[in-house]
């Protein structure tokens, strides 16, 4: 299920490589023996209460050899366990007896990203590089979750890194072509998988790397050739619930009342070919409500919401619906259990703020709409909203003073919407092989926003030659 990796909500750590080392760690039982009290675990970890047959086996036998790649072991039954902190602690008493093992360092920064230590979890899988440069599954891992957090140039670093190593990684593939995307590089995500393609073998390969390409072109304004790569894909695959639910990704991007209605199928087929397939439901649930039909948005939500308990998309996405039906309260409370799962989204504390400006509850609005403002100061739309609540609370000195950030952004805003467009027509530019034409593409989006100089540039790098890349870089406006 490669492209539900790729095109669902993710993290994508704990998904691909939590199976952590098992196979490995099994077999791992080097290491130097040392004394029983210098490999103390705590007593809550070597109670027999709730323990299984392998661990309280595993435990006995460590009282008489304790060495590293036991206590590995261990390790790795107790993640199994859901036992994290009895995980940690195994895997840290198997580095104080043997410091170098790149399995215990990786296994440790595993069980690290599932209790939310993510900065440990970063050390410990550098020490694994350290201590094995060639290990894929960490440099793999390490890329995961540095893209998580938006390090979007290291994170490309460690997945090519992988791919160095192991060049029919296909989800290393997967996720390079992803942080190309993010960073604006369309011509080089698509150059990433098209070369992972002549790699693959598996058809699961294929179909994930071909729902990748097809979503990648129309993200670079080709939709057309897009949505042929997909038919095509869904012509071959046609049990394929993931094939479908690219194909409705990409239908569902489009405006026209026809391709949201072929996007509504797509999802309705992937989800009759899979009814665990999460993804697609949340996204037919996005696309009923932006139609109108918020009862059925809801009923697909609140399946949604069941399954997934702690996605803040999800109750985001429902407490919108409930807006939509004009059930404030629930609204409201949705809004707010999303927030508490992510209280660092500008856009749900926007949206709540919103909803509650709606059901009259403007201070608690005028709040929720400050700090997104803080966390995304460059929205127009929070700026307007905040200036009609001072407005109607008699600040009229606050009122103008956000009005007049909303008319600038207002200007901004169709500024960057045209060098978008002349972006988009840039990467086709770029796609059919002609890097003069797209020089002068640049130039126009450079001209309206030039704050993306260096994401347009890192686009041109990528496909042209030294003298043609020096030839574009004297444009830059400084």
């Amino acid at each position: 299920m490669l492209p539900r990796l790729v095109l669902g909500a993710v993290i994508v750590v704990v998904g691909a490589v939590c199976a952590f080392a098992q196979d490995s760690a099994l077999t791992s039982r080097r290491g130097t023996s040392a004394s029983r009290s210098s490999a103390v675990l705590p007593k809550a970890c070597l109670s027999q209460e709730h323990q299984t047959d392998k661990i309280a086996a595993l435990i006995e036998s460590i009282q008489n050899h304790p060495v590293a790649g036991a206590y590995n072991t261990l390790g790795v039954l107790f993640a199994q366990a859901d036992r994290l902190n009895c995980a940690v602690s195994a895997f840290h008493t198997a580095l104080k007896l043997e410091p170098q093992n790149w399995e215990v360092h990786y296994n440790l920064a595993l069980a690290l990203v599932k209790t939310g230590d993510r900065i440990g979890a970063k050390r410990e899988l550098q020490a694994a590089i350290q201590q094995k440069p060639d290990s894929v599954s960490s440099h793999f891992a390490l890329g995961s979750l540095l893209q998580s957090d938006n390090n979007l140039d290291q994170a490309a670093e460690e997945f090519k890194a992988a791919l160095k190593i192991d060049p029919q990684l296909v989800p290393a593939s997967l996720k390079l072509s992803q942080v190309l995307t993010s960073e604006g590089k369309l011509a080089a995500a698509i150059v990433c998988l098209e070369d992972a393609l002549k790699q693959s073998q598996s058809s699961d390969q294929q179909e994930a790397l071909q729902a990748s390409l097809g979503l990648a072109y129309a993200e670079s304004g080709d939709l057309t050739k897009g949505l042929d790569i997909l038919n095509s894909l869904v012509a071959k695959q046609p049990n394929s619930s993931d094939a479908h639910f690219s194909l409705g990704l990409l239908y569902g991007k489009s405006g026209q009342p026809a391709d949201q209605e072929a996007a509504l199928a797509q999802y309705e087929e992937a989800l009759r070919l899979d009814p665990g397939m999460d993804p697609s439901r949340l996204a037919m649930a996005t696309l009923l409500r932006s139609r109108g039909n918020c009862s059925d948005s809801l009923l697909a939500l609140q399946a949604y919401t069941k399954h997934k308990a702690g996605d803040s998309q999800g109750f985001h996405e429902l407490g919108l619906a409930y807006k939509c039906l004009g059930r404030m309260n629930n609204a409201v409370e949705s809004l707010k259990r999303a927030e508490r799962l992510d209280p660092n989204n500008a856009q749900i504390r926007r949206d709540l703020g919103a909803t509650l400006a709606q059901a009259s509850r403007t201070a608690e609005a005028i709040q929720e709409l400050k700090i997104a403002a803080r966390m995304d100061p460059a929205d127009r739309d929070t700026h307007r909203q905040l200036a009609l609540l001072f407005e109607r609370t008699g600040n009229k000195e606050s009122a103008q003073a956000e009005d007049a950030k909303a008319k600038v952004l207002s200007k901004q805003k169709g500024e960057y919407a045209a060098a978008g467009t002349s972006n988009a027509e840039a990467n086709q530019l770029l796609l059919a092989g002609n890097a003069s034409a797209a020089v002068e593409a640049y130039r126009r989006a450079l001209e309206l926003n030039p704050s993306e100089v260096e994401r347009f540039l890192l686009s041109l790098k990528n496909v042209v030659n030294g003298s043609e890349y020096a030839m574009y870089t004297r444009i830059r406006p400084w």
